[in-house]
């Protein structure tokens, strides 16, 4: 009963390949009934014609009483489709060890191979999508950064012009500034885009944090006056660590930059250095803004998603994931 109820095809031949063995499953994966099947040879019934190959060398093994275990072969049903089955095949001996027959049980794993496949393919196909679009934003970075330079350079040099008026002085300075922000974001479009593909290369050395602290602060500064808020450093750490220093800097400017933008009027923001146990050292942001929900926080390294996409800051979702 068990035999005839499992979904695995139960079939038995003999040496020579007649069946002597076909329960209900294999009615069901192969297409031959049970009458059909019976005295028939199992390689006539079941395998495709240009696969004698394979037969000859899975017979092979089977004659040296070795067991088939989990081999996927490529079978055939009545009506000549193709299927693919996961085989458990075990030679029947006499007491004298001689074979006198072949028990062997096949799992139809067709649907299993193609759903396998179209994630394989899915998979490529996403992976070339997403190289697609890093070479996209690759090529338009480099090709926006050179106009931008040329509109922020004369509009520098457009800024020493002694004959321009007050009014004209604050249009150029606008014009400066959405330059200046807009080849910022243009620059870590380029960093995302290095980085997806493998292509940023670190210069690791020995960094002075202090170093990096004070860079970070004048830098800051007239952002943090802007929106009226207090910048706290402290730093009880000294020496150095191991690093890349444009890379670190840039770090803390997009850490620091975010705990202004999305800080509270008159709020503050804190940088704590703590030093570690084996050579560690830990670099706090801390912000009196209102932080993110926890719903939120797998989602803050995911490149352009801003959380806060309805509010009115300026900026792309990318500094986090850099």
């Amino acid at each position: 009963l068990h035999v005839q109820k499992t979904p695995l095809a139960v079939i038995e031949f003999d040496k020579d390949m007649i069946v002597s063995e076909w329960n209900e499953a294999a009615e069901r994966i192969f297409g031959y009934s049970h009458d059909e099947a019976i005295g028939e040879n199992i390689l006539r019934l079941i395998l495709p014609r240009d696969s004698s190959y394979d037969a000859e060398r899975l017979w092979e093994r089977l004659l040296n009483n070795e067991a088939i275990t989990g081999d996927i072969i490529d079978n055939k049903t009545k009506s000549g489709d193709p299927i693919v089955c996961e085989w458990f095949i075990t030679p029947l001996t006499d007491n004298d060890n001689n074979i006198v027959g072949i028990a062997a049980m096949a799992l139809d794993i067709t649907e299993k191979i193609h759903d396998e496949q179209t994630i394989i393919k899915s998979k490529e196909e996403a992976e070339k999508a997403n190289q697609a679009k890093s070479d996209f934003l690759s090529s338009m970075s480099h090709e926006l950064r050179t106009p931008l330079n040329a509109i922020l350079g004369f509009t520098q040099l457009l800024k020493y012009d002694k004959t321009l008026d007050e009014k004209q002085q604050s249009h150029l300075t606008e014009i400066n500034n959405a330059g200046s922000l807009l080849l910022e974001l243009v620059n870590q479009i380029l960093d995302l885009a290095r980085i997806e593909k493998g292509h940023l290369h670190l210069s690791m050395e020995q960094v002075n944090i202090k170093d990096i602290f004070y860079e970070c602060r004048s830098m800051v500064t007239p952002l943090i006056e802007q929106n009226h808020l207090t910048l706290n450093i402290e730093t009880s750490t000294t020496g150095h660590v191991i690093a890349d220093y444009t890379r670190l800097k840039q770090v803390m400017l997009n850490l620091l930059g975010n705990a202004i933008k999305y800080n509270t009027e008159n709020g503050s923001v804190s940088l704590k250095v703590l030093q570690k146990d084996n050579n560690i050292v830990r670099i706090c942001v801390i912000d009196s803004g209102k932080g993110i929900s926890s719903e939120q926080l797998e989602e803050i390294f995911q490149p352009f998603n801003r959380l806060n996409a309805g509010c009115n800051i300026e900026g792309t979702g990318i500094g986090l994931s850099i």
